[in-house]
């Protein structure tokens, strides 16, 4: 039985699995003794603030590129908020607010976007996630007067849209290519990594682009529902990034977005709840698209968040160091084409992380060649000199960041604010 190449197989992944939780627990993920509790402070050169209806904004000056400006306008709605009779609701809706507004009658705001130079898909964007909706405009002028209609249009995107059953049934075809297009070994492959992570939770079955047969049930009057309820002033954004006068911007937001009704009611977003396992499970998954073989351990799903002070940037950045240390480890081998440790988002505010491997044919071999260095670090660590490349190669990264701070181009800042509102504020 022991000779056997499946046993084999599954007792080295039981090794690899102990190698690294003992090598991950102690090391990345220990706690700090004695964290700094001094607060790190947001950009000073950032105007934030919030509306008197609870609307969130950021409004920075900044001239690179000289004439172009950056908007963002985030909804905290996404497909975690769906029902099981709404799945693909909150995508469906990002694509129905550009047809019909009070605003802008019969697709006229898709063509006032165009005469401002943007074009959707390339400067003008939109998508969902599960846990938020954002839509983002890189106009290229800075004339107050394209800013405005600019504005308007994001305006009337957060708060006007009127949704027409022709309306529905036009999107519902353009949804259904989407999908067509959509449905790719990648797309599967995230489908059942979220389903081994999140089995038996919302998570695993909300992909946001939805599913075909409950799309078909979807009406105007009841997608108008839920965007009333979820296009909410206390839970949207609005960044503006580029080479504007901030307070005349912040005059313009309170004159075209203060109209949005406060929320009477506080909304309780599902909490998300991870599956216990009470044991090691293996899931295999086979497609035709597939190059290669790959394998992907998880070692822990964690709630993202940005670092707040001094003693959560020393240990996120002890984490990072870890890992570089490790993957120069696992970097080269005869025997498998890749090796990594990964901390990746999964979703919107949650990160995984997992062993990643890719090889050609023998996974006994790959795994081997893993185990051995796994070992060699469990029983020797690393050497001092690893450390050193490692912390120099970061000094001189950061030294030309400070260098070229400058040069921070106007997206860079507007993804950055985007991140505060999703992840802290």
């Amino acid at each position: 039985m022991m000779n056997n190449p499946a046993y084999r197989l599954r007792d080295l992944l039981f090794a690899v699995l102990f190698l690294f939780f003992s090598l991950v627990a102690p090391h990345a993920f220990a706690e700090q003794a004695a964290t700094r509790a001094v607060m790190i402070s947001p950009d000073p050169s950032i105007k934030i603030g919030k509306l008197s209806n609870g609307l969130s904004y950021y409004i920075k000056r900044n001239a690179i590129p000289k004439n172009q400006v950056e908007m963002r306008l985030a909804v905290k709605y996404g497909s975690i908020d769906e029902a099981e009779t709404e799945r693909g609701a909150a995508h469906f809706i990002e694509h129905l607010v550009f047809r019909n507004s009070r605003q802008f009658k019969s697709d006229s705001l898709v063509p006032m976007f165009g005469n401002l130079g943007l074009k959707i898909g390339e400067n003008l964007r939109a998508s969902t996630h599960h846990e938020k909706t954002v839509y983002s405009l890189s106009l290229p002028s800075n004339h107050d007067q394209q800013v405005k209609m600019a504005l308007d249009g994001l305006a009337a995107i957060a708060s006007g849209a009127r949704f027409l059953s022709e309306d529905v049934e036009g999107e519902m075809s353009i949804i259904d290519q989407e999908q067509q297009i959509r449905e790719n070994y990648s797309y599967r492959s995230t489908e059942t990594m979220l389903d081994f992570y999140f089995r038996g939770t919302p998570h695993a079955k909300r992909m946001p682009i939805g599913v075909r047969e409950i799309r078909r049930t979807f009406t105007a009057p009841m997608l108008q529902k839920l965007y009333d309820q979820h296009y909410r002033a206390d839970r949207m954004a609005l960044v503006v990034v580029g080479n504007v006068d901030a307070a005349a911007v912040l005059r313009q937001l309170e004159r075209q977005f203060s109209s949005i009704p406060r929320a009477e009611q506080s909304y309780h977003r599902p909490a998300t709840r991870l599956p216990v396992y009470e044991k090691a499970e293996l899931q295999l998954m086979s497609d035709a698209q597939q190059v290669g073989h790959e394998m992907q351990i998880p070692l822990s799903i964690r709630t993202f968040e940005i670092s707040r002070n001094e003693g959560e940037l020393k240990k996120e950045w002890a984490h990072r160091i870890y890992f570089k240390l490790m993957n120069q480890r696992l970097h080269g081998s005869l025997n498998y084409k890749q090796a990594r440790l990964n901390q990746t988002e999964i979703i919107d505010n949650l990160e995984a992380v997992n062993l990643y491997l890719s090889f050609d044919s023998n996974a006994l071999k790959a795994i081997e060649d893993v185990s051995r260095t796994l070992k060699q670090v469990d029983e020797k660590g690393f050497l001092p000199q690893e450390l050193d490349d490692i912390r120099l190669d970061l000094i001189n990264q950061f030294e030309q960041i400070y260098r070229e701070r400058d040069k921070i181009g106007s997206d860079q800042y507007a993804d950055r604010a985007l991140n505060h509102f999703l992840y802290v504020y």
